[in-house]
């Protein structure tokens, strides 16, 4: 009778375990977004329309005896913002522009560099670098790119599943084994909480009338947790 018991048990495990992984499979699905092209023999494509949550960081500059703002906007998709899904790539918006910006100044975007990183309360993975993104302007004649108080640069990060990265394919495996153990949403969620998203703007601000060139650098972090709101009730009700 214990038998049975414990084989019934494993079933019900396997079975709970399998109705889990298929409800990760159905959410993660990297055609998010994307256009079918098989859809093109009915007429025109039309991409979809993202829909995005959006957080804007001010960053106030005192310039001799001018003050203008940098207004950095940040927008990721929806499904995304509350709960980050490691194993599909994901697309953030970059967004750049002055707020009342003298006419007696110009300014420019140098460079940005943007990366997410995994979260955790272990040492191991904490840290640990998902994607990162570097786009340096130097090289252009004026030095970047113009903005104002109108016209905003704007820049996609698209961030590569965790599959996709050497890094923590070799955190989590292990450094020097042969074998490669691709990761499952489950796997990384283990030993993790979320992600933080870290962006640095390094910003050229021209004095038309002395023609000098100054920069400014501005940093910004955003926190994506990775678990789910009704899953924090669950874990906490268990605890009780």
């Amino acid at each position: 009778m214990k038998k049975i018991t414990k084989l019934m048990l494993a079933a019900a495990s396997i079975l709970m375990l399998g109705a889990c992984e298929k409800a990760y499979s159905e959410k993660l699905s990297s055609n998010s977004n994307v256009v079918n092209i098989e859809e093109e023999a009915k007429g025109p494509i039309k991409s979809a329309k993202r829909e995005l949550q959006s957080v804007v960081k001010s960053h106030d500059i005192v310039f001799n005896d001018s003050k203008f703002s940098i207004e950095a906007s940040y927008g990721i998709d929806k499904d995304v913002a509350t709960l980050w899904w490691y194993t599909i790539p994901n697309n953030i918006q970059l967004e750049v522009k002055t707020k009342g910006l003298s006419e007696n100044y110009d300014v420019i975007v140098n460079n940005v560099y943007a990366d997410v990183t995994i979260s955790s309360n272990y040492e191991r993975y904490n840290g640990t670098r998902q994607d990162s993104m570097n786009l340096s302007y130097s090289d252009l004649p004026q030095g970047g790119f113009s903005i104002n108080d109108t016209n905003a640069y704007t820049q996609p990060f698209l961030v590569e599943g965790v599959n996709q990265s050497e890094t923590v394919l070799r955190i989590w495996n292990g450094y020097g084994k042969s074998d490669t153990h691709y990761l499952t949403e489950r796997d990384v969620r283990a030993y993790s909480d979320g992600v933080v998203i870290r962006i640095v703007w390094t910003i050229g601000v021209k004095d038309k009338t002395t023609g000098q060139i100054f920069n400014r650098t501005l940093e910004d972090s955003i926190y994506i947790s990775s678990s789910s709101k009704s899953s924090k009730s669950s874990d906490a009700a268990q605890e009780k």
